[in-house]
């Protein structure tokens, strides 16, 4: 049997979903690895150190490579916790379990949201377009980089689908629905990224009082789905409530308006739909007051996958078709209403510092500390998806049934206009030289044209479609698909895809780990962990507070410095550091202080620590005594000390209260030494000394993480276990389709 034009359409789609995601596993057949910006300065090396430490049988809840020792299960965007990842570092090779890290989630979004799509009655071929704007457009593989954001929003399209099984199904299917809900929540918050989780709470709430007030079944199923939801989020809590407990210790504390504004979406961004390679750096991003970041022009400039705005020229022309035959949407008209509404608001708050309403955002408990408002552009890419997937349909039906084409058809072709309006008055603007004018880097004069001729040519095709020319329509697929294709992957440059092996010799120190930790100057990374080495400083969005000045002599002199390094990898000149000081040693001076700060200089570091008023001891005078480095791993430091009297262990690893301290097996008080250090005081003789990282709040998180999960599964078995004879599946409306009292579905 020949296969119908919507058929070919349909599997045209798929196939270029599978060509991209073929690319992008490139690497997974190469032995290479992803390693641009936060792949390479973050997420790689701290994966190679969560592999390293569950290959030893470690704990790598505390990382002893960074910041001098460093909660790395508070910051949490390695996801030590998630089943998934417990597998993939503890079974494969580095490499090929950070490729299938990053790559996993784009299949999942791919077929999850053309499901979504899918039960809202759209056609087979305009799911799948809507679905792979939502996956290769946009936020979500811009994005490649923050490899945990791309893996939670892949959970995204099954919680929806949850959601209408839990909303609209009978008490055996509504509890499955439930069920899903809660693990897939629990599932996003031990990935570690609650950015990511806030928005994904959003557009399922938005989706589900949109069900709920089309399904028309009362309250009840609402309430289930807010007590299923509770319950997965206290499953989660193995991961967010180290997270709350690291923001405190954290420089995030206290965020600045300059802070939580970084990243805002400049108005002038509006124009890349139209004009997508107007400017060098394809997006607009100018300098943000007290935090200067400079103007890179480049394809890797950090703003691109941040501000990017572009989903393909095709994508403008079925916008403006739909509002052309908004009223005659049938049902898709209520998808649409429910894209409006997560979409207008979120694209207000994306513009951060240049609306009032980004203040109140500010306020909210949690959401508050996130940076980076544009990131809120992630609603609008998807509301724009499924917007454009309701307008590829009904241009099908047009197209099928041969309806003749609005007689406002003309008004699309003022989209190649105002695309031919943004090249030529934006680069007068900036030659103009007017108070308040931006300084905007701007492409190549090709680069601006094609912009054009690409909202020319997608406009053309839809108008052809719209006058009845059935080859349009999988020109538009094929058309869409290459655009994106081409914009997204270039994105994704060669450079940035490396060998692991060099990556790691390239990290190393020459001659091998000294035991001494490195002073990173100017930019900082985590690259360093990866080949073993410690450092006292490094990369995080939940960096530690510090007392004392930051790459001050004598802190460097604290913390062990050994050597000293400046700028990103290749590295190139290594520079010893004079006089660190050992990892443990004991002192028979202390002198107490708040503000160790202001003590440093006064000191000889060598004979005498600063501590905490009301934890001074008695310690005679005479010689330190001796500390030996028995054993070390992450989060645990056996040390055999011998001392002529009382003396003060001193320890050149972060303190932090999760530390514990035992002398000869019984319990000790732990000390916070040289304000940011750990230590405690040992007796007279020989003794053996243990510390060990056991914080409460992952201890908390484990305990609340098992009963939120054991709650919502005994749930869900005493619903199936009860006899239900007169239970049965309630046929799903789509939106806009309101369901009556009985269990019949009006359409």
């Amino acid at each position: 049997m020949p296969w119908r034009t919507e058929q070919i359409r349909a599997t045209a789609v798929v196939v270029a979903g599978v060509i991209i995601l073929c690319v992008m596993a490139l690497p997974l057949l190469t032995g290479s690895v992803y390693a641009s910006d936060d792949l390479g300065w973050f997420h790689l090396p701290l994966r190679v150190f969560y592999a390293r430490s569950l290959a030893a049988g470690d704990d790598p809840a505390w990382c002893p490579n960074l910041f001098c020792g460093f909660y790395l299960q508070g910051e949490g965007q390695v996801g030590m916790t998630h089943p998934a990842h417990l597998l993939l570092y503890r079974l494969l090779p580095v490499s090929v379990a950070f490729n299938l890290e990053l790559l996993i989630g784009y299949p999942l979004s791919f077929l999850g949201f053309y499901l979504v799509l899918r039960s809202h009655q759209l056609p087979s071929e305009s799911a799948w377009l809507g679905s792979f704007i939502c996956t290769f457009a946009g936020y979500n593989l811009l994005h490649y980089r923050h490899i945990n954001s791309v893996a939670i929003l892949a959970h995204l399209p099954w919680l929806l689908l949850a959601i209408r099984h839990t909303l609209q199904d009978g008490a055996r299917g509504a509890a499955w629905g439930r069920l899903a809900v809660g693990l897939l929540t629990a599932s996003q918050l031990t990935i570690g990224h609650p950015q990511t989780v806030w928005y994904s709470a959003l557009v399922e709430s938005v989706y589900a009082l949109a069900l709920a007030w089309h399904g028309g079944r009362g309250i009840a199923p609402l309430v289930g789905l807010a007590v299923a939801k509770t319950l997965g989020i206290l499953g989660g809590a193995i991961q967010w409530l180290p997270t709350l407990a690291a923001i405190q210790d954290s420089i995030r504390q206290a965020p600045t308006w300059n802070g939580v504004t970084l990243g805002s979406l400049h108005p002038l961004n509006l124009v890349v739909p139209i004009a997508p390679y107007l400017f060098a750096a394809r997006v607009y991003g100018p300098e943000v007051p007290g935090l200067p970041l400079g103007v890179a022009a480049n394809l890797q400039d950090w703003r691109m996958h941040e501000y990017g705005m572009y989903l393909g020229a095709c994508v403008p022309a079925l916008l403006g078709w739909l509002a052309l035959r908004w009223r005659n949407l049938g049902t898709g008209r209520s998808l649409a209403k429910v894209a409006l509404w997560i979409s207008i608001p979120a694209l207000l708050i994306a513009f951060g510092r240049y609306t009032p309403v980004y203040r109140l955002v500010t306020q909210l408990p949690l959401v508050g500390y996130f940076r980076v408002p544009a990131r809120y552009l992630l609603l609008v890419h998807l509301a724009e998806a499924a917007l454009v997937a309701v307008a590829y349909a009904d241009l099908c039906r047009v197209v099928e049934r041969r309806e003749k084409p609005p007689a406002r058809l003309v008004w699309l072709w003022f989209l190649p206009l105002a695309a031919l309006v943004a090249v030529l008055f934006v680069p007068l603007l900036c030659r103009l030289g007017l108070p308040g004018t931006p300084v905007v880097p701007l492409g190549s004069l090709f680069q601006r044209a094609l912009g054009v001729i690409l909202v020319l040519m997608a406009t053309g095709l839809v108008v052809l479609a719209a006058q009845g020319k059935r080859r349009a329509l999988l020109a538009i697929v094929l058309f869409l698909a290459a655009d994106i294709g081409y914009y997204s992957l270039s994105y994704m440059r060669d450079h940035s895809i490396r060998p692991i092996a060099p990556y790691l010799q390239e990290a190393a120190l020459p001659g091998g780990s000294s035991g001494m930790r490195v002073w990173q100057t100017g930019e900082t990374e985590n690259a360093p962990v990866a080949a073993g080495l410690l450092l006292e400083g490094g990369y995080a969005a939940l960096a530690p507070r510090r007392m004392l000045p930051e790459g001050h002599p004598k802190t460097l002199q604290l913390e062990g410095v050994g050597w000293e390094v400046s700028g990103r990898l290749p590295r190139k000149a290594w520079n010893r550091v004079a006089d660190p000081l050992p990892l443990v040693r004991l002192v028979a001076t202390a002198v107490a202080t708040t503000e160790p700060a202001q003590v440093l200089d006064t000191i000889d570091l060598a004979s005498t620590a600063m501590i905490e008023p009301g934890h001074e001891a008695e310690m005679a005078s005479g010689p330190p005594g001796t500390a030996e480095l028995i054993t070390e791993r992450p989060g645990a430091f056996e040390i055999r000390s011998v001392a002529p009297d009382t003396r003060l262990l001193v320890v050149s690893e972060s303190y932090h209260e999760g530390w514990s301290a035992r002398v000869d097996g019984t319990p000790v008080e732990r000390l916070r030494v040289n304000g940011d250090f750990l230590g405690c005081y040992v007796p007279a003789g020989s003794h053996r000394v243990t510390l060990q990282f056991a914080p409460a709040s992952l201890a908390r998180g484990r305990v609340l993480s098992f009963a939120g999960l054991s709650l919502l599964i005994g749930w869900t078995v005493a619903v199936l276990a009860r006899p239900r004879p007169g239970d049965r599946l309630v046929p799903a409306p789509h939106l806009g389709v309101r369901q009556s009292q009985s269990s019949h579905v009006t359409i």
